[in-house]
Protein backbone atom coordinates (compact mmCIF):
# COMPACT_ATOMS: atom_id res chain seq x y z
CA UNK A 1 0.00 0.00 0.00
CA UNK A 2 2.96 2.52 0.59
CA UNK A 3 4.58 1.22 -2.19
CA UNK A 4 1.42 2.18 -4.04
CA UNK A 5 1.25 5.53 -2.46
CA UNK A 6 5.06 6.69 -3.33
CA UNK A 7 4.07 5.40 -7.40
CA UNK A 8 1.56 8.34 -7.07
CA UNK A 9 3.08 11.08 -5.50
CA UNK A 10 6.18 10.31 -8.43
CA UNK A 11 3.86 10.37 -11.11
CA UNK A 12 2.11 13.81 -9.79
CA UNK A 13 5.30 15.42 -9.06
CA UNK A 14 6.82 14.99 -12.98
CA UNK A 15 3.00 15.42 -14.48
CA UNK A 16 3.75 18.81 -11.95
CA UNK A 17 6.89 19.31 -14.17
CA UNK A 18 5.97 18.39 -17.47
CA UNK A 19 2.80 20.85 -17.40
CA UNK A 20 5.19 23.68 -16.58
CA UNK A 21 7.79 22.60 -18.78
CA UNK A 22 4.49 23.45 -21.15
CA UNK A 23 3.92 26.53 -20.46
CA UNK A 24 6.95 27.70 -20.05
CA UNK A 25 7.53 26.74 -23.79
CA UNK A 26 4.69 28.68 -24.60
CA UNK A 27 5.46 31.64 -22.81
CA UNK A 28 9.24 31.46 -24.83
CA UNK A 29 7.63 31.20 -28.47
CA UNK A 30 4.93 33.78 -27.72
CA UNK A 31 7.41 35.90 -26.55
CA UNK A 32 9.72 35.57 -29.63
CA UNK A 33 10.30 38.08 -31.86
CA UNK A 34 10.49 37.41 -35.18
CA UNK A 35 13.55 37.72 -37.51
CA UNK A 36 14.46 40.33 -39.87
CA UNK A 37 13.83 37.84 -42.91
CA UNK A 38 9.98 36.78 -41.38
CA UNK A 39 9.27 40.49 -41.15
CA UNK A 40 10.34 41.29 -44.70
CA UNK A 41 8.44 38.41 -45.99
CA UNK A 42 4.84 39.34 -43.83
CA UNK A 43 5.40 42.73 -44.90
CA UNK A 44 5.90 41.79 -48.97
CA UNK A 45 3.22 39.36 -48.62
CA UNK A 46 0.78 42.30 -47.59
CA UNK A 47 2.20 44.92 -49.90
CA UNK A 48 1.45 42.06 -52.66
CA UNK A 49 -1.89 41.61 -50.94
CA UNK A 50 -2.59 45.10 -51.44
CA UNK A 51 -1.50 45.84 -54.97
CA UNK A 52 -4.22 43.37 -56.21
CA UNK A 53 -6.96 45.09 -55.20
CA UNK A 54 -7.97 47.77 -58.15
CA UNK A 55 -7.37 51.08 -58.36
CA UNK A 56 -11.34 51.49 -59.44
CA UNK A 57 -11.86 51.03 -55.33
CA UNK A 58 -9.82 53.43 -53.98
CA UNK A 59 -11.10 53.54 -50.17
CA UNK A 60 -10.05 49.85 -50.07
CA UNK A 61 -6.43 51.08 -51.05
CA UNK A 62 -6.48 53.47 -48.66
CA UNK A 63 -6.95 51.15 -46.05
CA UNK A 64 -4.69 48.55 -46.96
CA UNK A 65 -1.78 50.92 -47.12
CA UNK A 66 -3.01 52.43 -44.16
CA UNK A 67 -2.80 49.07 -42.89
CA UNK A 68 0.77 48.60 -43.64
CA UNK A 69 2.10 52.03 -42.77
CA UNK A 70 1.02 50.90 -39.57
CA UNK A 71 3.06 47.59 -39.58
CA UNK A 72 6.00 49.00 -40.93
CA UNK A 73 5.93 51.14 -37.54
CA UNK A 74 5.18 48.58 -35.60
CA UNK A 75 8.56 46.69 -37.15
CA UNK A 76 10.61 50.08 -37.55
CA UNK A 77 11.11 49.09 -41.25
CA UNK A 78 10.46 51.41 -44.34
CA UNK A 79 10.73 48.61 -46.97
CA UNK A 80 7.52 50.73 -48.97
CA UNK A 81 7.51 53.14 -46.47
CA UNK A 82 7.92 55.99 -50.03
CA UNK A 83 5.68 54.17 -52.07
CA UNK A 84 2.98 54.11 -48.86
CA UNK A 85 3.12 57.43 -48.46
CA UNK A 86 2.69 58.33 -52.20
CA UNK A 87 -0.09 56.25 -52.62
CA UNK A 88 -2.01 57.28 -49.11
CA UNK A 89 -2.02 61.08 -50.97
CA UNK A 90 -2.96 59.66 -53.79
CA UNK A 91 -6.05 57.17 -52.43
CA UNK A 92 -7.04 59.49 -49.46
CA UNK A 93 -8.50 62.19 -52.24
CA UNK A 94 -9.47 59.91 -54.36
CA UNK A 95 -11.19 57.88 -51.81
CA UNK A 96 -13.22 61.61 -50.95
CA UNK A 97 -14.42 61.86 -54.31
CA UNK A 98 -15.75 58.23 -54.37
CA UNK A 99 -17.59 58.76 -51.24
CA UNK A 100 -19.04 62.01 -52.20
CA UNK A 101 -20.00 60.01 -55.71
CA UNK A 102 -21.90 57.32 -54.07
CA UNK A 103 -23.58 60.12 -51.79
CA UNK A 104 -24.86 62.11 -54.87
CA UNK A 105 -26.12 58.82 -56.03
CA UNK A 106 -27.60 57.91 -53.17
CA UNK A 107 -29.47 61.00 -53.15
CA UNK A 108 -30.43 60.64 -56.62
CA UNK A 109 -31.76 57.66 -56.03
CA UNK A 110 -33.72 58.91 -53.12
CA UNK A 111 -34.88 61.68 -54.74
CA UNK A 112 -35.73 59.18 -57.88
CA UNK A 113 -37.90 56.95 -55.43
CA UNK A 114 -39.68 60.30 -54.38
CA UNK A 115 -40.49 61.74 -57.50
CA UNK A 116 -41.82 58.23 -58.46
CA UNK A 117 -44.25 58.31 -55.18
CA UNK A 118 -45.31 61.60 -55.71
CA UNK A 119 -46.50 60.62 -59.27
CA UNK A 120 -48.82 57.86 -58.25
CA UNK A 121 -50.55 60.27 -55.85
CA UNK A 122 -53.80 61.73 -57.03
CA UNK A 123 -55.06 63.57 -54.00
CA UNK A 124 -59.10 63.80 -54.50
CA UNK A 125 -59.32 62.71 -57.68
CA UNK A 126 -60.78 60.13 -59.19
CA UNK A 127 -61.62 58.82 -62.99
CA UNK A 128 -63.95 56.52 -64.34
CA UNK A 129 -65.41 55.86 -67.86
CA UNK A 130 -69.41 56.43 -68.68
CA UNK A 131 -71.87 53.56 -69.67
CA UNK A 132 -74.42 53.45 -72.22
CA UNK A 133 -78.37 52.32 -71.59
CA UNK A 134 -77.13 48.70 -71.30
CA UNK A 135 -75.11 49.50 -68.42
CA UNK A 136 -71.39 48.61 -70.48
CA UNK A 137 -68.82 50.92 -70.16
CA UNK A 138 -67.74 53.47 -73.15
CA UNK A 139 -65.17 54.70 -74.68
CA UNK A 140 -65.63 57.92 -73.19
CA UNK A 141 -64.01 58.80 -69.64
CA UNK A 142 -63.70 61.42 -67.06
CA UNK A 143 -62.06 62.75 -64.39
CA UNK A 144 -63.37 63.78 -60.92
CA UNK A 145 -63.64 65.47 -57.32
CA UNK A 146 -65.80 64.58 -54.82
CA UNK A 147 -66.05 67.44 -51.73
CA UNK A 148 -68.41 67.70 -49.11
CA UNK A 149 -70.06 71.32 -48.18
CA UNK A 150 -73.13 73.62 -46.66
CA UNK A 151 -76.09 75.27 -48.11
CA UNK A 152 -78.50 77.10 -47.07
CA UNK A 153 -82.13 78.52 -48.27
CA UNK A 154 -85.68 79.62 -46.29
CA UNK A 155 -86.41 76.18 -45.29
CA UNK A 156 -82.89 75.04 -43.95
CA UNK A 157 -79.25 76.73 -42.94
CA UNK A 158 -75.74 75.56 -43.15
CA UNK A 159 -76.95 71.61 -43.88
CA UNK A 160 -74.94 69.40 -45.84
CA UNK A 161 -74.16 69.34 -48.71
CA UNK A 162 -72.14 66.77 -51.52
CA UNK A 163 -70.67 68.26 -54.75
CA UNK A 164 -69.13 67.16 -57.36
CA UNK A 165 -66.89 68.04 -60.23
CA UNK A 166 -65.92 66.19 -63.45
CA UNK A 167 -63.44 67.11 -66.17
CA UNK A 168 -64.86 64.51 -69.89
CA UNK A 169 -62.09 62.85 -71.06
CA UNK A 170 -59.37 64.67 -68.63
CA UNK A 171 -59.47 66.99 -71.51
CA UNK A 172 -59.07 70.37 -69.84
CA UNK A 173 -57.66 71.87 -73.04
CA UNK A 174 -61.24 71.30 -75.54
CA UNK A 175 -63.93 70.75 -71.81
CA UNK A 176 -65.00 72.62 -69.68
CA UNK A 177 -65.84 71.55 -65.96
CA UNK A 178 -69.18 70.52 -65.37
CA UNK A 179 -71.42 70.27 -61.67
CA UNK A 180 -73.55 68.00 -59.65
CA UNK A 181 -74.89 69.33 -56.26
CA UNK A 182 -76.33 67.14 -53.61
CA UNK A 183 -78.91 68.53 -51.05
CA UNK A 184 -78.47 66.91 -47.66
CA UNK A 185 -75.59 64.94 -49.11
CA UNK A 186 -78.26 62.69 -50.79
CA UNK A 187 -78.63 60.47 -53.92
CA UNK A 188 -80.32 62.26 -56.12
CA UNK A 189 -78.31 65.57 -57.69
CA UNK A 190 -80.16 69.10 -58.33
CA UNK A 191 -82.40 69.35 -60.93
CA UNK A 192 -83.67 72.14 -63.22
CA UNK A 193 -86.93 73.63 -62.42
CA UNK A 194 -87.38 76.25 -65.32
CA UNK A 195 -86.44 76.22 -68.54
CA UNK A 196 -83.01 78.07 -67.72
CA UNK A 197 -81.75 77.66 -63.95
CA UNK A 198 -78.87 79.60 -63.20
CA UNK A 199 -76.49 80.13 -60.34
CA UNK A 200 -73.96 83.09 -60.10
CA UNK A 201 -70.74 81.32 -58.15
CA UNK A 202 -67.65 83.20 -57.04
CA UNK A 203 -64.41 81.19 -56.84
CA UNK A 204 -61.71 82.78 -54.86
CA UNK A 205 -57.84 81.51 -54.83
CA UNK A 206 -55.67 81.12 -52.33
CA UNK A 207 -54.05 84.14 -53.55
CA UNK A 208 -57.55 86.05 -52.84
CA UNK A 209 -58.39 86.62 -56.01
CA UNK A 210 -61.59 86.29 -57.58
CA UNK A 211 -62.95 84.09 -60.40
CA UNK A 212 -66.35 84.83 -61.22
CA UNK A 213 -68.11 82.05 -63.46
CA UNK A 214 -72.05 81.41 -64.07
CA UNK A 215 -73.26 77.45 -63.49
CA UNK A 216 -76.40 76.95 -66.00
CA UNK A 217 -78.90 74.30 -65.97
CA UNK A 218 -81.56 73.26 -68.58
CA UNK A 219 -84.87 71.81 -67.09
CA UNK A 220 -85.41 68.52 -65.61
CA UNK A 221 -81.08 68.49 -66.22
CA UNK A 222 -79.41 66.75 -62.97
CA UNK A 223 -75.88 68.62 -64.04
CA UNK A 224 -74.89 72.33 -64.28
CA UNK A 225 -72.50 73.23 -66.91
CA UNK A 226 -69.97 76.59 -66.45
CA UNK A 227 -70.74 79.99 -68.54
CA UNK A 228 -69.46 83.54 -67.62
CA UNK A 229 -69.83 86.47 -69.31
CA UNK A 230 -66.10 86.51 -69.77
CA UNK A 231 -63.87 83.77 -71.22
CA UNK A 232 -61.08 84.64 -69.40
CA UNK A 233 -62.75 83.63 -66.14
CA UNK A 234 -63.50 80.13 -67.42
CA UNK A 235 -59.88 80.56 -68.66
CA UNK A 236 -58.70 81.40 -65.22
CA UNK A 237 -61.07 78.89 -63.50
CA UNK A 238 -59.32 76.04 -65.51
CA UNK A 239 -55.57 77.80 -64.85
CA UNK A 240 -56.66 77.24 -61.15
CA UNK A 241 -57.06 73.08 -61.71
CA UNK A 242 -53.99 73.08 -63.95
CA UNK A 243 -52.27 74.61 -60.94
CA UNK A 244 -53.36 71.95 -58.42
CA UNK A 245 -54.35 75.02 -55.95
CA UNK A 246 -57.92 74.98 -53.56
CA UNK A 247 -60.96 77.00 -54.98
CA UNK A 248 -63.61 77.71 -52.68
CA UNK A 249 -66.90 78.29 -54.67
CA UNK A 250 -69.56 80.53 -52.94
CA UNK A 251 -73.02 80.07 -55.17
CA UNK A 252 -76.45 82.13 -54.87
CA UNK A 253 -79.75 80.94 -57.15
CA UNK A 254 -80.65 83.41 -59.25
CA UNK A 255 -84.04 81.40 -58.96
CA UNK A 256 -83.77 81.48 -55.55
CA UNK A 257 -82.02 84.37 -54.02
CA UNK A 258 -82.22 82.92 -50.56
CA UNK A 259 -80.37 79.76 -51.81
CA UNK A 260 -76.75 79.49 -51.12
CA UNK A 261 -74.23 76.64 -51.58
CA UNK A 262 -70.71 76.77 -50.33
CA UNK A 263 -67.69 73.93 -51.00
CA UNK A 264 -64.20 74.08 -52.30
CA UNK A 265 -62.22 72.01 -54.36
CA UNK A 266 -58.51 70.97 -54.05
CA UNK A 267 -57.26 70.50 -57.25
CA UNK A 268 -53.75 68.78 -56.10
CA UNK A 269 -52.26 66.31 -58.33
CA UNK A 270 -54.14 67.05 -61.76
CA UNK A 271 -51.38 66.56 -64.19
CA UNK A 272 -51.27 63.23 -61.78
CA UNK A 273 -54.71 62.02 -62.79
CA UNK A 274 -54.31 63.28 -66.38
CA UNK A 275 -51.58 60.84 -67.25
CA UNK A 276 -52.61 58.58 -65.36
CA UNK A 277 -55.87 58.23 -67.11
CA UNK A 278 -54.14 58.67 -70.80
CA UNK A 279 -52.27 56.08 -69.56
CA UNK A 280 -55.29 53.79 -68.83
CA UNK A 281 -53.40 53.28 -65.64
Amino acid sequence: MKKLFKLILKTLKWLVIFCVACVVLLLVFADRVPSDEEIKEKIDSQYAEIKSIPASEPCKNLEGYNDLKNTETKYNTSYYLEITSDKIAKYKSLCSIKKQEIEKEKSRIEEEAKRLEEAKKVGDWNKGYYVDDFGDRTSNGFISQTTKGLFSNSATQNSPLRARMFINNANLEKQTPWFRLYEYDGANPIKGVYSRNTMDCRVKEQDGSIIRIEFSQSQGSDYFSVRSSSKRHIGYLKDLIRSGGVGKFACVDNQFGNAKYVFSFNFKYFNNIVRQFNEGA
